[in-house]
């Protein structure tokens, strides 16, 4: 008997966990008892996503944003995790945590400026864009924004990370690195395209920062701040 009040506990729970997803699933269906209407809906989607950058992104471009978020933190490229290896292994630790250091000091500084240009992406959002969404999966939207924007902003955010590159002096401390490696005996010279790796990188840690607002949105009634969050995920 315990047991199968147990087994109805757990089904309650996953029911609660996905109640959300059902409610704005409705508005597609047309159910007569929805409160709020399909702009409603994609309004709120547009501020889940505002929020995701108000809040989340914004925490990578403080000092050490990048550095100290395991879920955004930039390491070495994996096609040179040897360096990273080879140089720790004759006593040049320093080097190489300054050389990681920079690269996420790089991704913070191109953070700041790149800001506006997510949110002028998440502002185009259409109806149409924003039924697909509400139909999808707990990173719907994020999902959506990345798939729609990514090689745009992947473009304007490109020549931002050169110059930051340059303004934190990261430029100087990998050509030092790789200097240092490729003098070693018995190693293949290397000459990583940093630019391209951090722009990737860094867009890589917004758009999970950006999700994870998204999910809190979805499933906790506390992370829902306006009306419109509230109207559409409920209360």
């Amino acid at each position: 008997m315990k047991k199968f009040q147990l087994f109805i506990c757990l089904i309650l729970c996953t029911f609660t966990t996905f109640a959300q997803f059902g409610r704005l699933k409705d508005v597609i269906s047309g159910d007569e008892s929805i409160n709020f209407t399909e702009q409603q809906a994609v309004e709120a989607i547009k501020t889940t996503l505002e929020n995701g950058v108000r809040k989340e992104v914004k925490k990578l471009t403080v000092k050490n944003g990048f550095l100290n978020n395991e879920l955004a933190k930039i390491g070495f490229p994996e096609n040179i995790k040897n360096v990273e290896r080879k140089l720790r292994a004759v006593g040049l630790d320093n080097l190489v945590d300054k050389a990681v250091a920079s690269l996420n000091h790089t991704a913070e500084e191109a953070t700041k400026e790149a800001i506006p240009i997510f949110t002028d992406a998440i502002t185009n959002i259409k109806v149409e864009d924003g039924i697909n969404i509400i139909k999808g999966n707990e990173s719907a939207a994020t999902t959506y924004l990345k798939q729609k924007t990514y090689q745009q902003l992947y473009n304007k955010m490109s020549p931002i990370v050169s110059v930051k590159f340059k303004s934190v002096k990261a430029d100087a401390i990998w050509s030092q690195l790789t200097t240092k490696y490729n003098r070693l005996p018995f190693t293949k010279d290397v000459n990583p395209d940093l630019i391209d790796y951090v722009t990737s990188q860094a867009l890589e840690g917004v758009f999970k920062s950006i999700a994870k607002e998204e999910l809190d949105i979805r499933n906790e009634l506390s992370a829902r701040t306006s009306d419109i969050l509230r109207t559409v995920f409920g209360n």
